[in-house]
């Protein structure tokens, strides 16, 4: 799983990537005229951002919650399968309608707008002019390590929230299982932070937290790539989450945001063939 996981993760990162390079790199373009006119940078534009972001988590949730589905009735008895197609993208949208800003757009914007500002306050001390400021913020265009950042990110974020709606989703209750890559560039205690190469086959339910180990904390996740983890659990993860079903019905309803989610958009729907008779 954790071999197809990371090739469909990689062609989504290399297609996106250039993407959401380029909207970074607009953000830049908009700070520096604000700064040549203002002398600051008060604010910068997110629209297109967030647009990218949105292309970016329906591609990648949307498939990735289809294998998923497929993956869990596999290993179910035919007759327990959800046999109605189920709408992922629209799953998605509305999750990220819920969340994108919050989660994803306004903290890349303003860390953005703070690495622009460290550039200014950093040419004011040394005693630089307008021009070289201006030039010096013209430079954070050459770089591509932070977009790729981004991008690795957000493609693990989509993905495994696509995952998680599909088991949620699903007709039968499921265990999950963290996944990670065994390779010597997985993080480890203790060169690096956090473990993720020892949580490979860690297993809770679905509504369960997983507890990854920290040299400063301990973070509880839902998922890999989980928003409520901190930024050494989250940026640049390449782990999966992927289930196990109990063999056990799901008889009484779920709560949890994937399945308010799921009720949401299927009352939306259920609400407009009505209407539309």
């Amino acid at each position: 799983m954790i071999k197809y996981y990371s090739k469909y993760f990689k062609q989504l990162r290399d297609k996106h990537d250039s993407l959401i390079k380029a909207e970074l790199d607009a953000q830049i373009d908009a700070g520096l005229k604000q700064y040549e006119t203002l002398g600051t940078i008060t604010d910068l534009p997110y629209a297109n951002l967030a647009l990218a972001l949105i292309n970016l988590h329906v591609e990648a949730g949307t498939r990735w919650a289809k294998y998923t589905e497929r993956s869990i009735n596999k290993k179910i008895n035919k007759s327990l399968e959800r046999k109605e197609v189920s709408p992922y993208e629209a799953f998605i949208r509305e999750y990220l309608n819920r969340n994108l800003m919050n989660k994803s757009v306004n903290p890349i914007t303003d860390t953005q707008r703070k690495i622009m500002l460290q550039v200014i306050g950093d040419g004011v001390a040394e005693g630089l002019g307008v021009k070289k400021i201006a030039a010096n913020l013209k430079e954070l265009k050459l770089g591509t390590a932070r977009s790729r950042l981004i991008v690795r990110t957000e493609t693990g974020r989509a993905m495994n929230t696509g995952a998680m709606f599909a088991a949620a989703n699903s007709n039968v209750i499921v265990n999950k299982i963290w996944n990670s890559a065994q390779q010597d560039r997985t993080r480890r205690i203790p060169r690096n932070l956090t473990d993720h190469l020892h949580m490979n086959g860690k297993s809770v339910p679905y509504d369960g937290w997983f507890t990854i180990p920290g040299m400063k904390t301990i973070d509880m996740m839902q998922y890999p790539c989980d928003p409520n983890g901190s930024a050494a659990n989250v940026c640049n993860c390449r782990c999966a989450v992927s289930f196990e079903p109990t063999g056990e019905l799901v008889t009484t309803p779920r709560d949890n945001i994937f399945t308010q989610i799921i009720r949401f958009v299927g009352n939306g729907i259920s609400l407009v063939t009505l209407l539309n008779g």
